[in-house]
């Protein structure tokens, strides 16, 4: 490699490059090395469109088997009810007029009240002492019925305290 006198900096191979055309401008070298390497990403496209190609496809089969897990666990009128939603916002042509049902307005969801009464437990916005108070009676409901804590804090105690952290970042 060359140096350059007094500027202590090597001169790469591609400035020797266009240094030595006298005959030939430096846009027409630059012009050959953008064109090789716009040659280079069309040959090679093929193979980058297979390897996305089959991460998409695990992509979605792990979607397509959370969904079935998912919906095998839930009432089939509920899901029923649910797959006609989307399908009808789906093929609702724009400007939409069937509300979406992957929208919530942040407080519940549309379906809360069928879905708890399918599952344990609600999607109501909950404050963190309601959260503390419920997770104090659980634990006490644990013990009081002989459960055992394998580990010195317990889970309840642990749930605060990442309640405490989260509060404090």
């Amino acid at each position: 490699m060359n140096v350059r006198k007094g500027s202590g900096l090597a001169i790469t191979p591609w400035e020797m490059q266009l240094k030595c055309k006298d005959l030939v401008p430096a846009t027409t070298s630059l012009d050959d090395h953008f064109n090789f390497w716009n040659w280079q990403k069309y040959v090679g496209i093929g193979k980058t469109l297979m390897r996305k190609y089959k991460a998409a496809l695990a992509e979605r089969n792990i979607q397509v088997e959370g969904h079935r897990g998912l919906t095998s666990c839930l009432n089939t009128k509920l899901v029923a009810s649910w797959e006609a939603m989307c399908v009808a916002w789906e093929v609702e042509g724009l400007p939409k007029k069937v509300p979406n049902p992957y929208e919530t307005d942040g407080t519940s969801m549309d379906l809360s009240l069928a879905i708890s009464n399918t599952l344990t437990s609600s999607f109501t916005d909950l404050t963190e002492a309601e959260v503390r108070r419920e997770l104090n009676l659980e634990e006490a409901h644990r013990v009081a019925q002989g459960g055992v804590s394998i580990h010195e804090t317990s889970a309840c105690s642990f749930i605060m305290m990442a309640l405490d952290l989260e509060e404090t970042q």
